[in-house]
């Protein structure tokens, strides 16, 4: 049997898998928890929530109505750990869309579709998304 890890879940579906008599894991207050510990739950919702999209996005979305209907629905959970996180460290919508439009201005996006063979980032942690994500 595995081992359990503390994660984010959202509000409303404690009281959804109780009302479905499905069983309800022990809960803990996230703000009561150590700030290392909640660092730690809140990179591993934000990774989750990216690879599962990425999941998504290997399944096609423009040629497969169905994948595309699920990158939405985790684009939408990427957004709602982002917006926690924004709320965490008391960052405002506008500082982020100031930061884009700055670095769009200065780097230009990603609309432009240029892809390059790149080193291997020399960032903490860049080995978690140095990987080739094969199509189920």
């Amino acid at each position: 049997m595995g081992t359990t890890r503390r994660k984010l879940w959202r509000d409303l579906i404690i009281k959804i898998r109780a009302d479905e008599g499905r069983e309800v894991p022990e809960l803990r207050d996230f703000f009561g928890l150590s700030r290392e510990e909640q660092l730690q739950i809140m990179g591993r919702k934000w990774l989750e929530e990216a690879i599962e999209g990425m999941h998504e996005i290997m399944q096609d979305p423009g040629a497969n109505p169905e994948a595309r209907d699920n990158l939405i629905e985790e684009m939408a959970d990427f957004m709602e750990i982002a917006e926690f996180v924004m709320f965490y460290f008391s960052i405002s919508k506008e500082e982020v869309l100031e930061a884009k439009e700055k670095k769009r201005a200065t780097y230009g996006g990603f609309h432009g579709g240029i892809v390059a063979d790149s080193p291997p980032s020399d960032k903490p942690g860049s080995e978690a998304y140095e990987f080739e994500f094969k199509r189920a």
